[in-house]
């Protein structure tokens, strides 16, 4: 009974945004909606809610949980969640304000009359003795004047120093996170208690998928793991909420875009063309440290739930708590894929073979853009973009140093041509590949065909032994190397052209 007594007192004592609970948030790569429940006490048809400073209160949403209830409108405003009187703090700033302003007033003065003082040229002199004492006598005041000016500025300093701190503290004691919005909400055909729902959009809050690469080509399997950073700023805790991560956002365009004028002109002329209106970027919360969850995370927990949408996905984390102002890494998924692994070296470009893996996915799960650790047998290789939009697709995992390639140059040297008036330029090649790893690998080599854009230089000559594959650019070798095993390939090319042209050899 007397539990319900205090119960009762607190509903009628208690402001109604105190029970306001965030209860559900559906966070976007930049911003969040979040949606809350409360109890609000109606007084002659208005009920009083508090929302976030962060929040936009043109976005409320509110969603009486009884039939019966009516939203007729609503008036919001920002005011000091700690209501006091600032109005001492405000004077005594005012004051320094006039303190700095006579200070700076008198430093002008004395100013004034030093430079009155230094450009003061005299008139006509009878005597030396004349010149001396005026000069003396300038010299006397210009450096009393200097002495003068220089005790003022420490002084101008001081206040200076004096107003900045006032005003620091004015600011922490009414800035933003001091804040919030009071929401008036004119209610229809209720009084007493009523149960809402409603929701609102915050900008400072966010989400970025990060994500885990590792191949295993002797398992012929990559292995990733998918987690989320997520952040918020909102000034107010999200305690054990309903997480929802949408992979993006829609950004609908209400009307078609103007019709660009077509204008021919003079080539080297510029017409400056301004469109009515221009988009402005949401800004991004400031980065914050991350905060692992796996300390407070229940062994095994279950995979987030995954909603395929048309515009993006979401998941849905369960319960969580994300604290105000700081920001924590969640699983989202982990597995492996099924992938080819193949070697690609450019041996005149780099004599290295870089690793590649091409996937074919049965069902496509989207991945958003963002940052990948990349590991290859464990070990951790570098960072890149990462995104997963397609079925098929090639994902790079970099150089690989057991796969040794040597490049030496059989001969390069111009002759002159048996007849004359000729030059003829020899190139040739031999690749030494070796793979030193544990496994067989496939390996495709790759160079650049000559291409002779002039009818006077002539391809006299072209041995290239057993390409694989062929392209109007390119050669291309593919080879099955065993464990330890060591393959050359030799080719060579010849041209010629006239002794009196200069011929670009690229190469």
């Amino acid at each position: 009974m007397l539990k319900s007594l205090l119960a009762v007192l607190i509903l009628l004592v208690l402001p109604s945004f105190v029970l306001a609970k965030p209860v559900e948030v559906l966070v976007f790569p930049n911003g969040a909606i979040v949606t809350e429940e409360a109890r609000v006490e109606v007084k002659e048809g208005v009920g009083v809610l508090s929302l976030p400073y962060a929040a936009d209160p043109g976005s409320l949403k509110i969603q009486p949980t009884s039939g019966q209830v009516q939203v007729r409108g609503l008036k919001y405003d920002s005011e000091l969640k700690e209501k006091g009187d600032f109005q001492a703090l405000k004077d005594q700033i005012e004051a320094t304000k006039d303190q700095l302003q006579g200070v700076d007033d008198r430093i002008q003065s004395k100013k004034a009359a030093l430079k009155l003082w230094e450009t003061q040229t005299g008139g006509e002199f009878k005597t030396a003795g004349e010149v001396e004492k005026l000069a003396a006598l300038m010299l006397k005041a210009t450096e009393s004047l200097r002495v003068e000016i220089a005790k003022l500025g420490k002084e101008q300093k001081k206040i200076q120093k004096k107003l900045r701190e006032l005003e620091r503290k004015l600011a922490m004691a009414t800035g933003r996170s001091k804040r919030h919005w009071k929401v008036e909400v004119d209610l229809k055909g209720t009084k007493g208690a009523v149960p809402l729902r409603f929701s609102y959009r915050v900008h400072s809050a966010s989400w970025v998928p990060v994500y885990s690469l590792d191949a295993r080509p002797e398992e012929k399997k990559i292995r990733w793991d998918w987690t989320a950073n997520v952040g918020q700023s909102t000034a107010r805790d999200w305690d054990n909420v309903r997480l929802l991560l949408a992979t993006s956002e829609p950004f609908f365009t209400l009307e078609p875009p103007e019709m660009r004028p077509w204008i021919i002109r003079e080539a080297g002329t510029v017409t400056l063309y301004r469109s009515k209106e221009m988009a402005l970027d949401e800004a991004r919360p400031a980065s914050m440290p991350m905060k692992s969850m796996a300390g407070a995370a229940e062994p095994e927990a279950p995979e987030p739930v995954r909603q395929a949408g048309t515009l993006f996905d979401i998941y849905n984390l369960g319960k969580q708590t994300i604290k105000a102002g700081e920001a924590y890494r969640l699983d989202i998924r982990k597995g492996s894929w099924d992938a080819a692994f193949t070697y690609l070296t450019r041996p005149m470009q780099s004599p290295q073979a870089f690793l590649s893996a091409k996937l074919k996915l049965d069902e496509l799960v989207p991945m958003p853009t963002g940052m990948a650790s990349i590991l290859v047998e464990g070990v951790f290789v570098g960072k890149r973009s990462f995104s997963l939009l397609e079925k098929e697709t090639d994902l790079p995992f970099g150089n690989d140093p057991k796969i040794g390639i040597k490049v030496t140059p059989t001969r390069q040297k111009d002759e002159v041509g048996l007849f004359g008036g000729k030059y003829t330029q020899f190139w040739g090649w031999e690749l030494e590949v070796t793979n030193n790893k544990a496994v067989a690998v496939d390996l495709r080599i790759e160079d650049a065909r000559p291409q002779i854009q002039d009818k006077r230089i002539q391809l006299v000559q072209s041995e290239v032994p057993r390409p694989t594959e062929e392209d109007k650019n390119l050669v291309i070798w593919n080879l099955n190397l065993k464990p330890g095993a060591k393959e050359t390939v030799k080719y060579n090319y010849k041209i010629e052209y006239p002794e009196d042209m200069e011929v670009d050899l690229g190469r």
